[in-house]
Order: structure tokens, then C-alpha cells, then sequence
């Protein structure tokens, strides 16, 4: 993979899409969380549920997992740097037989696969969208500017109008952000979520 072309000169990205589920897969939306969570408490505060978790592309041994909280907590604190929603990032797992983070609003279990890595697939196509430019659905909120001025920067996005059956967040978009340095990604974190 071309890691300069998708996250330096983001002439390039990946593009992901959703289907049914493939079992012994790394990456779905929807479902039960990865195994390696039965055993974790991920909030003190909040109740959290998994949303979804895909095998990252820079490193294969690693999965990115996302959990929200409840709605009305998830669209209270939706902006940077508040943002609820919490990503993790971890050794490989299956998904678990536990249903302790299912969501109770996301009925289906999709498989996530890759689609393609090329410049200009139109974004409304693709579940995910790994590096590249940053494309927000509300264009007036500047969101992107508000978390690059910190150094940080833009790593994927997930369109939410494009996953069959979840609506979690009005078929919004989140938004996925680090530090780059030296060809790897530090400190992922969702920074902000926005609806259509």
C-alpha cells in the first residue's frame, strides 16, 4: 500500500464497502463486539455499544473498533474535542459470542470488505473511506479546521447512508483523526460526527 499517496500526498484512498457477513472475518458493522472486550469495561460513566470494527490497512495485526454511547449523550458532545464517541484500537479478534456492547439498534451484521484504492470513487458509494481528503456533509461547520489546527489529521471516514439498515447517527458521517509520523497513524481518535 501506498501509505504517501493515501495519507501524505492524499492523492489516493480506500475505499470500503458493506455485504453480509462473512464469519471468521476481522471486520463488521454491527453485531457483537470483538472477543478481546468480554472482559474489558470500556466506560465508568456511560453506557457504550459497538458500533462497528474493520482489520486496519496500515497494519494488519491490528483492528480499529468504535463504540458509542447513547444517542442523546453521542449528539450532545458530537464536536471536537468532545467528542463521545470512543475508538480502539487492538490485537486481532473474532467477533464475540457475548452480546455485553451489542446495540440494540442495529439488528443485521454486515461484513466490511475493501473495494478498491483510487482517486476519485465518488464517496457516496463506500462504507469507509481510508485517507484521502476529508468530504463533510455540512460544509458551513469547518469541523476539519478546528482539529488540524492541533496538529492533527484527517485518517477516515465512515458514511453511515451507505450501510444497509443502520442509522445510528441520522446516516451521518464520523470522523477519524491522528498524529502522522514517520508513515504511521498515533493516537487515532473519532473527532467529530456530522448529519445529513
Amino acid at each position: 500500500m501506498d501509505i504517501e499517496r493515501i495519507l501524505k500526498t492524499r492523492e489516493n484512498a480506500i475505499y470500503y464497502g458493506i455485504g453480509e457477513y462473512q464469519k471468521e472475518c476481522f471486520s463488521w458493522a454491527g453485531g457483537n463486539a470483538p472477543a478481546c472486550f468480554d472482559d474489558k469495561n470500556l466506560s465508568k460513566k456511560d453506557n457504550v455499544y459497538f458500533y462497528l470494527t474493520f482489520q486496519n490497512p496500515l497494519n494488519p495485526n491490528k483492528q480499529i473498533s468504535i463504540f458509542t454511547p447513547e444517542f442523546d449523550v453521542a449528539l450532545e458532545y458530537n464536536t471536537y474535542p468532545d467528542c463521545k464517541l470512543l475508538l480502539v484500537e487492538h490485537e486481532l479478534s473474532n467477533q464475540s459470542k457475548s452480546d455485553r456492547y451489542k446495540h440494540p439498534e442495529i439488528d443485521n451484521i454486515y461484513s466490511i470488505y475493501e473495494m478498491s484504492a483510487e482517486k476519485d470513487m465518488p464517496e457516496k458509494n463506500c462504507a469507509i473511506k481510508f485517507g484521502g481528503n476529508v468530504m463533510p456533509i455540512q460544509w458551513g461547520l469547518d469541523n476539519d479546521s478546528k482539529v488540524t489546527k492541533d496538529g492533527n489529521s484527517f485518517i477516515f471516514q465512515i458514511n453511515e447512508i451507505c450501510m444497509e439498515d443502520i442509522a445510528i447517527f441520522m446516516s451521518g458521517c464520523i470522523y477519524v483523526y491522528g498524529k502522522i509520523e514517520s508513515n504511521k497513524v498515533m493516537n487515532p481518535f473519532v473527532a467529530y460526527w456530522e448529519y445529513s
